[in-house]
């Protein structure tokens, strides 16, 4: 990552720098801002771990302008504690899935002007039925998937920082460092735990029945992939025209910002976001 004196003419173009992973979050954020646009320059860097790192590297060298946007996944939220005045994030973790989550407005995607260029366009019904066919795929993947990111941070627990190199001057200390660490004297225990297959067989059928459940109760749009659906969408919304840039995923994100900010029917949190970086910085 280039230094932050390298980057300081960047960070300085706008009040507000937001970090986010991927060029679809960027240009739907502006497109949904409106007016506020103006305030921000949002950077992309790839990868949730990408943002995070260079967030804080930023703001350790003093960019305290400098905030970053992830997906949940299968991480919890933090969108309680966005505006508090004591101690709020500089990453922020929406309760939705994945930014694409946010995509899944029926509404917007049947009245955005790429659907309605179309010479019938798809309606509010149909791309609905389409997106819960897809949905309906995917309770045991994401099943999986939960289970297998709850192992990895259940392994990497306490994992110990990187030691500073005044303190690792002999093999002792190195040695002792590693073994007297928590995670180190706690891995054999929960490696155990792990390995028990019966527990292994309840997370799975638990998680699955969770998802299965939003699918009944319609709370999929939030838990789900929306990626995945959101990809599903643009694929059957035939006739979308295709940019120089060859992004139609960008081309339809941004169509369904426009329609939202139109409408008045921007997502909450989102807009929440956009008023929450705005005080932080100062702006009312």
């Amino acid at each position: 990552m280039p230094k932050a004196s390298d980057l300081a003419s960047v960070l300085s173009q706008k009040p507000i720098v937001l970090i986010v992973e991927d060029r679809i979050t960027k240009e739907y954020l502006y497109a949904i801002w409106g007016a506020d646009q103006q305030l921000f320059n949002i950077l992309t860097s790839g990868g949730h771990q990408v943002v995070t790192g260079a967030v804080q590297d930023l703001r350790k060298h003093g960019n305290m302008t400098v905030f970053g946007l992830i997906d949940k996944d299968f991480a919890l939220d933090n969108v309680a504690r966005w505006s508090d005045p004591d101690s709020p994030p500089n990453i922020f973790r929406p309760s939705f899935h994945e930014l694409e989550n946010f995509l899944l407005d029926w509404d917007a995607l049947a009245g955005c002007d790429l659907n309605q260029r179309r010479s019938r366009p798809s309606s509010a019904a149909e791309i609905e039925k389409w997106a819960k066919a897809e949905a309906e795929k995917q309770p045991w993947w994401l099943a999986c998937r939960k289970c297998l990111s709850q192992l990895q941070q259940r392994h990497g627990h306490g994992f110990p920082s990187a030691p500073t190199v005044s303190t690792m001057t002999n093999f002792h200390s190195a040695h002792d460092y590693i073994a007297n660490s928590t995670w180190f004297s706690s891995l054999q225990a929960t490696t155990n735990e792990i390995l028990n297959t019966k527990d292994l067989v309840k997370q799975l059928k638990d998680a699955e029945a969770e998802y299965r459940s939003d699918i009944t109760s319609e709370n999929w749009i939030q838990t789900f992939s929306g990626k995945e659906v959101f990809n599903h969408i643009l694929s059957r919304i035939h006739g979308i025209p295709r940019s120089s840039t060859a992004e139609p995923d960008v081309d339809l994100a941004k169509s369904i910002g426009k329609w939202q900010l139109g409408k008045q029917a921007i997502p909450p949190e989102l807009d929440k976001l956009r008023h929450v970086l705005k005080n932080r910085v100062g702006i009312a």
